[in-house]
């Protein structure tokens, strides 16, 4: 057997497998970074302001805007016991997100003009679901080409198997999770017979310092489980996104928000549309900026090739039949005649034709 061959199959295979389809994007290596505006709770609670974030999201160049489907009632304790120990500050904090969830969960009425909006923008609907019967109810009503499981339910394995049975793809964050946790979780995906999933690496801080990215746990999950990778990411600017793209990140999925001092949950991480875009903009220069990884000269470069490099040239008047020497042949810019390169190949050659100085030699001037 040629091993040769039998690597480029094997390499072949492994891009084949490391690809999903969502909507019309097939996803994984050797393909545009699919690329997830993520509204979650920023329209706080106005229909009109999750509309204009679609379409704002839209304008951006996304491929995706994702909405969040939850109730207070089946994400969160309405209280926490008292007892020794207890801080009274994680009680009133919890509090405060039972009081506020109201605001930010969305009405059944919304689903259908957003859907609607994201279908007339040209950009897929994804809808991350906090709870087994919205994830159904919305999978039945929505058509979503793909649920996405948040960090936090990464160690709620009967949701993640719910979604699997479902049949559409499943984009599953890691934030805050070990790679046994992960492990777990793609069992439990895989038990649930999802045939398409992808990972996404995330750090479960708003926003996280730098320090703590560690955008090459993306290689990991790739190598571990040798499906797509990406990046679900809270920090500023698109310095993180564009590093994760040169990592082979698949998948992208950032905040959007219309005022980033709004008050609100996620507000404060988020990226305002004229960031948005160029956060895309960015993404897809890097991933053009990749190329096919051959080392050659680009074709924009043929000026440069002639300018910058050196070719040789007669330093003074030489005779017919005299023997080259060093110090008859100076090596500078432009490359005309013979190259730089070809120094070491011309000294005590004999020269065929005589030449002035400042003559460029060439192949045809030496016996």
């Amino acid at each position: 057997m040629n091993t040769g061959t039998a690597a480029t199959e094997d390499e072949l295979n492994e891009e084949i497998a490391r690809q999903i389809t969502i909507g019309s994007r097939l996803i994984g290596a050797g393909r545009p970074a699919y690329i997830i505006s993520e509204i979650g709770s920023n329209h706080d609670g106005s229909l009109e302001m999750a509309l204009e974030l679609v379409r704002r999201s839209a304008e951006a160049g996304v491929d995706a805007v994702k909405m969040q489907a939850f109730r207070r009632e089946t994400l969160l304790a309405p209280d926490l016991p008292g007892g020794e120990g207890r801080r009274e500050s994680d009680r009133k904090l919890l509090r405060r997100r039972w009081d506020l969830l109201p605001k930010y969960t969305v009405p059944e009425t919304w689903w259908a003009p957003i859907a609607d909006a994201a279908e007339g923008h040209g950009v897929d609907l994804l809808v991350t679901a906090f709870d087994l019967d919205r994830l159904q109810h919305l999978d039945a009503r929505l058509g979503c080409p793909a649920h996405k499981i948040a960090s936090g339910d990464i160690t709620w394995l009967e949701l993640i198997e719910a979604a699997a049975r479902t049949g559409k793809p499943v984009i599953l964050s890691t934030g805050a999770s070990t790679l046994e946790e992960t492990e777990r979780a793609v069992a439990a995906l895989e038990h649930g017979g999802a045939r398409e999933y992808a990972l996404l690496h995330c750090v479960s801080t708003y926003p996280p310092a730098w320090e703590d990215a560690n955008l090459r746990a993306m290689e990991t999950l790739r190598e571990r489980f040798s499906v797509p990778v990406g990046l679900s990411d809270h920090s500023p600017g698109s310095t993180l996104p564009v590093a994760a793209v040169t990592l082979g990140a698949a998948v992208i999925e950032k905040h959007i928000t219309l005022e980033r001092r709004s008050e609100g949950l996620d507000h404060h991480f988020a990226l305002e549309p004229h960031e948005f875009c160029q956060l895309v903009e960015d993404v897809r220069h890097a991933e053009a900026a990749l190329g096919s990884g051959e080392k050659r000269w680009a074709e924009s470069e043929e000026v440069e090739r002639y300018w910058v490099r050196r070719g040789l040239w007669a330093a003074q008047d030489l005779a017919e039949g005299a023997v080259l020497e060093r110090e008859d042949v100076l090596a500078v810019r432009p490359r005309e005649g013979l190259g730089a390169e070809r120094l070491e190949h011309v000294i005590g050659k004999t020269l065929r034709v005589p030449l002035t100085r400042g003559e460029p030699l060439k192949e045809s001037h030496l016996l």
